[in-house]
């Protein structure tokens, strides 16, 4: 439910939260959004391909809807797809939201080789996400930090330290 929320404020702002107290607090422009599910992805063998499929909608959903053009039904996640998506979201910036980021680990604890291998998954995603000119954390981590009266190194060795590689 947090997602689709925070998915609605980013998308169409406040024209839906008029009576609430978010209404006065909400100081973020409008972006498109891609709002992505881990909940689907837990066997490490179907990982990438089902990633692809989720990002591929999640880009047509935000808009993008030359993404098929693109990218052919089945891929894995690779060094061409992450390329091709980082084409069609070039000079745009969006806001990525993924709920049940953590379902492809414990859906696999009691398995070392999958969660291992889902882990490497979510590493290589991750890293890609942060490496991406049009996703900023930037200005949010400023706030945060202010918010809770700490530089903002501290609060990424907070995050570092909570999160590992995944924040």
């Amino acid at each position: 439910m947090l997602v689709s929320l925070l998915e609605e404020l980013f998308i169409h702002g406040t024209q839906h939260f008029e009576h609430l107290a978010i209404a006065a607090l909400w100081q973020e422009q409008q972006y498109q959004v891609l709002k992505l599910s881990f909940l689907h992805l837990r066997d490490p063998a179907t990982f990438e391909q089902e990633l692809c499929a989720e990002l591929r909608a999640a880009c047509y959903h935000a808009g993008f809807h030359d993404i098929y053009d693109f990218i052919p039904e089945y891929n894995d996640f690779n060094i061409l797809f992450l390329r091709v998506i980082s084409e069609v979201l070039k000079e745009k910036y969006v806001v990525v939201l993924i709920d049940d980021w953590d379902t492809p680990l414990t859906s696999n604890l009691h398995d070392r080789a999958a969660f291992e291998a889902n882990s490497a998954h979510l590493r290589a995603f991750s890293t890609w996400l942060q490496a991406r000119k049009n996703v900023c954390f930037a200005p949010h981590l400023a706030r945060s930090a202010a918010r809770y009266h700490l530089s903002e190194e501290a609060m990424l060795k907070q995050l570092r330290s909570h999160y590992g590689n995944f924040c």
